[in-house]
């Protein structure tokens, strides 16, 4: 970073003092602009080099200098999985069940993507207004749960 600036630097003190010394003919209308060329391809020059880093000490990459904020991360998870719970709420009203509680299971891996494990359905306080047969209602609820989450069927559990 250091030798970047020094060469900007360097490259500004002698475009100044050849523009000072340059006749101001047709010899200067043409050698201005590339004088001007030539500053901007030093300036930029880090770019091409691939010897510029921005925020780094000692050659480590910027990317793995990146501190995530954990409590913001779980936060943010923790609204997606009360979306999901209200989601997997409104499925189960759709089928006429009302006062059902939802429990989600779920990991954070290690490059923070979101891995949901078990979902947990529990009807033993809930307000069955249908007419279909138990099991097939626990069924379908099951596979419409399966498909709004992604998520195979045996990892969803319902508790009558």
């Amino acid at each position: 970073m250091t030798d970047w600036l020094i060469k900007v630097i360097a490259a500004v003190f002698i475009i100044s003092i050849v523009t000072l010394i340059l006749p101001s003919g047709k010899i200067g209308k043409f050698v201005k602009p590339l004088l001007s060329i030539v500053l901007i391809a030093v300036i930029f020059s880090p770019l091409f080099d691939g010897e510029f880093t921005i925020g780094t000490q000692s050659g480590s990459s910027f990317a793995s200098d990146i501190k995530y904020d954990e409590n913001y991360i779980s936060a943010i998870y923790d609204k997606k999985i009360n979306y999901y719970r209200e989601g997997c709420l409104n499925i189960l009203e759709d089928f006429g069940i009302s006062g059902g509680v939802v429990k989600i299971e779920y990991i954070v891996n290690e490059d923070y993507s979101l891995n949901i494990k078990k979902v947990k359905i529990y009807l033993s306080d809930a307000v069955i207004k249908t007419e279909n047969e138990h099991i097939v209602l626990m069924s379908e609820i099951r596979s419409e749960i399966s498909e709004y989450l992604f998520l195979d069927k045996k990892d969803i559990d319902i508790y009558e």
